[in-house]
């Protein structure tokens, strides 16, 4: 799985999540509306890359939306 350096902490709750949503899931049967429920909760995600390596493994990338600005509140 493959999840940017850049989301930081939430990377921290975005591979559990797709953890538990494909751990049933088998190169044969990748459902990508279950992979994409498990990230929806996440804002900075903007789409899954989801390769098959037969006979047991799915490559999860996950793919960030670019930040357009950064905002300093209350702070210098």
């Amino acid at each position: 799985m493959s999840v940017p350096r850049s989301a930081g902490r939430p990377a921290a709750a975005i591979e559990p999540a797709l953890d538990r949503a494909a751990r049933d899931m088998t190169p044969l049967d990748v459902r990508m509306d279950a992979l994409r429920a498990a990230v929806s909760p996440f804002p900075r995600v903007k789409d899954l890359k989801v390769e098959s390596d037969w006979p047991h493994t799915l490559k999860i990338r996950v793919i960030e939306y670019r930040p357009v600005a950064v905002i300093n509140v209350g702070g210098s």
